[in-house]
């Protein structure tokens, strides 16, 4: 919108989460939460970080949103899940429509993220992406560990860092094919 300024704050959240590639953010009320993350999808969409963002909202702020979007970006086009769209009869319905629709945003609620199917291969993925970041940052902790001190919280960590992938294999086997 040309009569909405973001402020300090909301652009450097946005710029973290577009850097990232996601994130949450846990400011207080009335603080520009709902603009910031407006943002952030409207520009994913816009630099092709993302085909539709998917916004996860709490259920009492739901009704809020859609509105709070379009006044930041009057002509987006916003699908807001409905209260009965994730009932077992219209979820697919509601998921097609998603999957079809040209929508610059999707607003759904933390309840409705949690009953999307998620693939096995897309889980095992997303684990051996996170452990394998796990394993790099302990890796560079033990290499800087020396630089600290030698009683520091720092090579503590580090010590899990390197015990906590081996005991992610051991419970799942499939993982060890990322030689973690």
């Amino acid at each position: 919108s040309t009569t909405i300024s973001m402020q300090r704050h909301q652009t450097d959240a946005a710029w973290r989460i577009m850097q990232e590639g996601g994130g949450g953010l846990f400011h207080t009320v009335g603080a520009g939460k709902s603009g910031t993350m407006a943002a952030v999808a409207m520009e994913m969409r816009r630099t092709g970080l993302a085909r539709k963002p998917m916004i996860a909202v709490l259920k009492a702020t739901l009704p809020q949103w859609r509105r709070e979007f379009l006044k930041f970006y009057p002509g987006a086009r916003v699908l807001v899940a409905g209260e009965h769209d994730f009932s077992p009869r219209r979820r697919k319905r509601f998921l097609n429509r998603v999957a079809t629709g040209d929508w610059d945003a999707v607003i759904i609620t933390h309840d409705h993220l949690q009953r999307i199917p998620v693939s096995k291969e897309r889980i095992r993925d997303f684990f051996g992406k996170q452990l394998r970041e796990i394993v790099e940052i302990g890796k560079q902790l033990l290499i800087t560990r020396g630089a600290l001190t030698t009683f520091s919280i720092a090579n503590d960590v580090a010590k899990y860092f390197a015990i906590i992938p081996a005991m992610f294999v051991a419970t799942y086997p499939e993982l060890a094919a990322l030689n973690v």
